[in-house]
């Protein structure tokens, strides 16, 4: 079988492998179509109507690049199945989607259930296992030269690390030497990875936002090396050595930054590695992460618009229900059981017939039980939005003693959206003037969100990314015939000096059921804001519809 052709806005004309495209044309991988990529940022910003299965195929060709481009410079590291299985892995990386999203696992569910450990990662690899079994695809894979080791394989690439793993998962790993193949579909250290390269091209290309970071080359300078980390993750040691084998050689003395042997409680593991000269580039990907949640992702608008979509999938998720039954026994159709939406991520049969079909069969309803879901539809189709009573930043302390004054009864945090709900409300039934703005504490909703480069407040350039360069005191020798390379981390003043120090930023945003009570709401946020010692940010009366 031969590869395909895939005329792509982003990539141009991409190839893609005969198996991938027989994943492809599974009705599994082709409910991506109904997914969107950007949820409630397309009721803003028009041109974002990308979706799920665009995202895929892009990233599913530049994790072939990545590997082409890293055997072409340490061919002995990758074998044809490692590569194959790390392009089906990037294939189906986002295949467990749900509606909208990260709208239905980040908002939706915590809505219905509370705390859940559900993910999108777990459901995709749960939907890959149905995607294979429901389309006897078994064979076509083996005749690929992947077996079911191999599938597992491509599974825990999607997981992207073991601490990700669903409950019962068994982490095998790919041996020795082939630790970095988890950094190029789902990288967990630094996030530096092929579906970030895909999404912010394709996020910034639809939401007519410029980027200024450059993947393919950055690919280009892309080497394997095998790093010393502490137990906290930290580059514990500076090697010399030439390009990587899977293993290092035994005549390369790996030092401590202190210059004795390497401690015995490190950890010795293969990673992808970038040249010192890429540093720039990659502090400009985390920097369009960033811009796209500032700009785009995280527009007060969006907010508001998920919020009412999730009020929406709520009201309608007693008398919405998806079927279950096995795609490859279609006659079992007539006795399907029926889910609710809710009940979607225990049944995978159920979960990847659900897709944003439910908010057209929501909208044009007759059932009385989804009046109340069918007026909240209506309200953003006229774009009578959730009114904005105000936002402001959360410094690290005011977290800390937020979340240390509501622990829940098993002694862990309550989410911290719930806890300035919570302070709210209360405010709000103490105040004597209350009964006049007719409020409900179902009325007010906090909507918690986090900018920055990924890492927590962590630079991910110098906390977890290792760089080389050449080592000039070695290459400098007449009797040196081939590379040499120093692998170090980045110091921190290494790019610039107006670098950020602080790399994440929390927003509260509080927003209303109906504009009648904004007013009211934002004198009571405007209070608990001075008791928490916090400037105000943002004071607006109304959203701007006008975007």
């Amino acid at each position: 079988m031969a590869d395909k052709i895939f005329n792509d806005p982003i990539h141009g004309h991409i190839e893609i492998s005969a198996l991938a495209v027989k994943v492809i044309d599974t009705p599994h991988f082709q409910r991506l179509r109904d997914i969107s990529q950007l949820g409630g940022v397309y009721m803003v910003f028009p041109g974002a109507a990308s979706n799920r299965f665009e995202h895929c195929l892009g990233v599913c060709y530049l994790a072939r690049v990545f590997v082409q481009h890293l055997r072409e410079n340490q061919p002995d590291l990758i074998s044809d199945s490692d590569a194959l299985c790390v392009e089906i892995a990037a294939l189906c990386h986002d295949l467990g989607h749900g509606p909208f999203s990260h709208l239905y696992d980040g908002k939706f569910l915590p809505r219905v259930l509370g705390n859940h450990d559900f993910s999108h990662e777990h459901a995709s690899v749960a939907i890959l296992d149905l995607l294979i079994e429901e389309n006897n695809l078994l064979p076509m894979f083996e005749s690929f030269g992947l077996g079911r080791d191999d599938i597992h394989f491509i599974k825990e690439l999607i997981l992207g690390d073991e601490g990700e793993a669903p409950a019962g998962f068994e982490w095998k790993g790919r041996g020795e030497g082939k630790e970095f193949l988890y950094d190029i579909v789902a990288n967990k250290r630094n996030g530096i990875d092929v579906d970030k390269f895909d999404y912010f091209a394709r996020d910034c290309h639809v939401l007519g936002l410029s980027k200024s970071f450059d993947a393919l080359r950055l690919m280009k300078f892309a080497r394997v090396f095998v790093v010393e980390r502490d137990e906290n993750g930290r580059q514990c040691s500076h090697t010399t050595n030439s390009l990587a084998s899977p293993t290092a050689p035994s005549h390369v003395k790996t030092l401590a930054a202190s210059g004795e042997p390497s401690s015995t409680s490190s950890r010795r593991r293969t990673e992808i590695c970038f040249h010192m000269k890429e540093a720039w580039n990659i502090l400009e990907l985390f920097h369009t992460r960033y811009t796209l949640h500032k700009r785009a992702y995280q527009h007060r608008v969006a907010n508001a618009m998920e919020l009412m979509v999730c009020e929406v999938l709520y009201l309608a998720d007693p008398f919405v229900t998806i079927p279950s039954y096995a795609e490859n026994h279609p006659a079992d159709a007539e006795h399907a059981i029926m889910r609710r939406m809710s009940e979607c991520p225990q049944d995978m049969r159920a979960y990847w017939r659900m897709s944003e079909y439910i908010f057209k069969v929501i909208e044009f309803s007759t059932d009385p039980h989804l009046l109340a879901a069918r007026s909240m539809v209506h309200r953003i189709r006229r774009r009578d939005l959730f009114g904005f009573a105000g936002e402001t930043i959360l410094t690290s302390d005011m977290m800390k003693r937020l979340l240390a004054t509501h622990a829940n009864p098993d002694g862990k945090s309550a989410p911290l959206d719930v806890v300035v709900k919570q302070q709210l409300w209360a405010m709000i039934s103490d105040d004597v003037l209350q009964h006049t703005a007719a409020i409900a504490e179902r009325d007010v909703f906090c909507y918690v969100i986090k900018m920055g480069y990924g890492k927590g407040n962590q630079n991910p350039l110098t906390t977890s990314t290792a760089f080389y360069q050449p080592d000039k005191s070695v290459t400098a020798q007449s009797n040196v015939t081939s590379p040499v390379w120093k692998l170090g981390s980045l110091p921190e003043d290494a790019i610039s000096r107006i670098i950020p120090r602080e790399f994440e930023e929390v927003y509260i945003r509080v927003f209303t059921r109906h504009k009648a009570q904004q007013s009211y709401v934002q004198q009571i946020f405007t209070e608990w804001c001075n008791s928490q010692r916090a400037a105000r940010s943002s004071l607006a009366p109304v959203l701007d519809e006008t975007v």
